[in-house]
């Protein structure tokens, strides 16, 4: 995008939020991308978040340059088949897929299912060290500040961030 906003003598302005949401989007598009096209060949992957603990090192590894970020790693590989865990259970539809508008009518019922069916998940998946659900660990996770050094490293790269 640079390069382009220099060939047609306009100004890149990446100190807005939706020019950082573009390029997180594009990223995660392009991510599932790859998961899909790997899983169809016979590959498994999964998709590394915490790549933003410490997104320096990464883009030092990488000689990222100025107006690039590291977002996700992916790791992909052939599983070994006597080695796969159980399937993670998604949201159900019914509180997750929705026609013409957003129905809040299950959401409280849906998340109480399925805080029930994925507590049995990490319980079995962990050997009982984890018996909890997905929706105690995300409230638990997003309810306070993480990673409370990515702004100053997004800035470190080149972006503004009003």
């Amino acid at each position: 995008m640079k390069e382009a906003c220099e060939i047609h003598n306009t100004q890149l302005d990446v100190s807005d939020i939706e020019s950082i949401m573009i390029g997180s989007i594009d990223s995660a598009l392009v991510a599932q991308n790859i998961m899909l096209m790997a899983e169809s060949n016979g590959l498994g992957g999964v998709i590394i978040g915490g790549i933003r603990n410490n997104p320096q090192k990464i883009i030092e590894m990488l000689n990222l340059p100025k107006l690039t970020f590291p977002l996700f790693g992916i790791c992909l590989g052939y599983p070994d088949i006597n080695q796969i865990p159980w399937e993670k259970p998604r949201l159900p539809n019914r509180i997750s897929v929705f026609q013409e508008s957003y129905d809040t009518e299950f959401i409280v019922e849906g998340l109480e299912e399925y805080e029930e069916i994925t507590s049995d998940y990490y319980c079995k998946r962990t050997d009982g060290a984890r018996n909890t659900g997905w929706c105690t660990s995300t409230s638990e996770y997003i309810s306070k500040p993480r990673r409370p050094g990515l702004i100053k490293d997004l800035k470190l790269q080149g972006f503004e961030c009003k």
